[in-house]
């Protein structure tokens, strides 16, 4: 398989698909629940791919949204612009590679039955996986279009009108702050959590973290799939560790490593410290 990522070292590629600064806009986007409509999406009306994986699975995904290309307000094409538009209508890099590794490393026992965060989902390849492996799944990403426009349809072809697949998912969309706000309401906490690609803003950090720290079951277990380091934009497995490690509420283990141009790395973060251990 063969990918395209858009964060480049190379000077000659910087003006391609970058990210910019987040120059644009402040405003948090509200976090709301998002609901399907319809069961089933006519798989002949839509260009989609689909990914067979070591165990048999098909995981099919729309393909246009590979070619989805925005443009900031300079006019330069962008693959995303902070705090209005988080790359979701693009399948990164990641996301294929934390499918690979859960579907090669983790068991199907080990996801079957568990409740399932996937941040910043888009396409969401790795959800997807958990959901077909018996999983209850929640998808959440920053714009509620992504959700409706990419991570339904993908839900509705990978599940084939399968009504009860789709009783175990559930849609969010929003910043991840007011994100949190909502599951606390809601006094929800997850068994799995995944996330893929969402390193490249080390401003985002203490967000993400939260959402982590408060809402991963104290068993839990948390997979990040991110470059070992975005360029331009400072983000990175290395800065996040050590974010993490200042923190102090996680483990954090190194559990792959793609050495393919631009490095990969998963990290399993779990609690350093559970209500179980205590008194």
């Amino acid at each position: 398989m063969s990918f395209k990522f858009s964060f480049f070292s190379e000077e000659s590629d910087a003006d391609q698909n970058t990210v910019v600064p987040n120059n644009e806009a402040t405003a948090k986007e509200d976090a709301r629940e998002i609901f399907i409509k319809g069961d089933t999406l006519d798989s002949e009306k839509v260009n989609y791919a689909q990914i067979k994986l070591v165990d048999g699975l098909l995981i099919k995904y729309i393909q246009e949204a590979e070619r989805h290309v925005i443009t900031d307000s300079s006019g330069c094409h962008t693959d995303l612009i902070p705090g209005v538009y988080e790359g979701g209508r693009k399948t990164w890099e990641c996301a294929y590679i934390l499918l690979d590794f859960l579907s090669e490393y983790i068991s199907a026992d080990e996801i079957a039955g568990r409740s399932v965060l996937e941040v910043g989902c888009g396409s969401s390849l790795p959800g997807l996986y958990c959901l077909a492996k018996g999983a209850c799944v929640s998808f959440q990403d920053y714009n509620k279009d992504v959700i409706e426009d990419i991570t339904i349809p993908n839900v509705q072809l990978t599940c084939e009108g399968n009504s009860k697949l789709l009783e175990r998912c559930r849609f969010y969309s929003g910043d991840w702050e007011c994100f949190s706000e909502l599951l606390c309401r809601k006094q929800i906490k997850y068994d799995i959590m995944l996330a893929s690609e969402t390193l490249y803003n080390t401003e985002s950090y203490s967000k993400l973290h939260n959402l982590f720290s408060k809402h991963i079951s104290d068993d839990g277990v948390i997979y990040v799939a991110s470059k070992y380091h975005y360029f331009g934009v400072g983000g990175g497995i290395e800065s996040f560790k050590q974010y993490v490690y200042r923190c102090g509420e996680f483990l954090v283990e190194t559990v792959f490593t793609s050495g393919e141009n631009l490095k990969c790395v998963i990290l399993k973060l779990t609690k350093t410290i559970k209500k179980s251990e205590v008194g």
